[in-house]
């Protein structure tokens, strides 16, 4: 849940019924998250909806210190930083700078946690993984590099959640509680809240629930296309482009950045403008099949 804005216990209860073992967080209010972060309690117990069900289903949380982003000075296909350059023959050798600064950035994350043995650090980015081989092997040689020539106390490797909660509770540490919680609102800086986003561009989250039944119709007809033995494979072909066109559109508008009214007013209305397009060319298919219908 690390691109959510902001993280409501009713989410936190759900995930741990389907079983959840932990839970990654990073969006929420700068002066929560700044207060976990200076107590050193940014990993604690969450007892979600405990007036109702106790400590049932209490599930690990971590906040992330920052995002899902990589440090600055760590090369990626937007932030401008240096690439690595692990060759020492080379003038802009810079590995071992690199290496230097990330020590001291994981040194700075370890004062906000508990643990003293293990820290997490993600290295995702938005649309930044178009080339992974280059990304993975410059973390390759990082990786080897700074295990190479360690000055400091640290083994980097890459792991999964599965691998870090595992080794958490290994080290059997006392985890603070936090029961009976919402994070929200996300606030981003000291004046910029992420919040009215359930109620905000009333019209645009109308249109998607329209749509949306809409499209669960036309799937039933559809559907009845691709069953009718007599159907052929040109008007096959054309319900199914047809489907999946408006179940495309509709898919892009359900994303968090589209239907919660947090785009720019012009990406909006460009929303609005491709879905009803998608719909009405597909609509003279839908009535077609409606005709079809009738007359059997």
């Amino acid at each position: 849940m690390l691109d959510a804005f902001g993280h409501s216990q009713a989410t936190a209860a759900m995930f741990a019924d389907f079983g959840f073992e932990g839970l990654f967080v990073s969006r929420l209010s700068l002066d929560e998250k700044t207060k976990l972060q200076d107590e050193r309690k940014s990993t604690f117990l969450w007892e979600p909806l405990s007036y109702l069900y106790g400590s049932s289903k209490q599930i690990l949380t971590h906040v992330q210190y920052y995002t899902y982003l990589p440090p600055s000075f760590i090369s990626t296909e937007h932030n401008g930083a240096d690439p690595i350059v692990n060759s020492p023959e080379y003038m802009r050798f810079n590995l071992d700078k690199i290496c230097a600064e990330f020590q001291n950035y994981t040194n700075t994350l370890m004062k906000s946690q508990q643990s003293k043995k293990n820290i997490a650090i993600l290295m995702g980015d938005d649309f930044g993984g178009s080339n992974q081989y280059t990304a993975y092997k410059q973390l390759d040689a990082f990786v080897d590099y700074c295990n190479g020539v360690q000055k400091s106390n640290m083994t980097f490797a890459y792991s999964t959640p599965s691998k870090y909660l595992a080794a958490l509770k290994q080290e059997n540490l006392a985890w603070s509680v936090v029961r009976n919680h919402d994070f929200m609102p996300y606030q981003m800086n000291a004046n910029k809240y992420w919040t009215g986003y359930f109620s905000s561009r009333p019209g645009l989250k109308k249109q998607v629930k329209d749509y949306s039944s809409l499209l669960h119709s036309q799937f039933k007809l559809f559907a009845r296309k691709l069953l009718d033995q007599k159907s052929t494979d040109e008007q096959i072909s054309k319900v199914k482009e047809q489907a999946y066109d408006t179940e495309d559109i509709l898919t892009v508008l359900t994303h968090h950045d589209a239907i919660t009214g947090t785009e720019f007013q012009f990406v909006a209305q460009d929303y609005a403008y491709r879905m009803a397009g998608a719909f009405d060319s597909s609509k003279k298919t839908y009535k077609q099949e409606i005709r079809d219908l009738i007359n059997t």
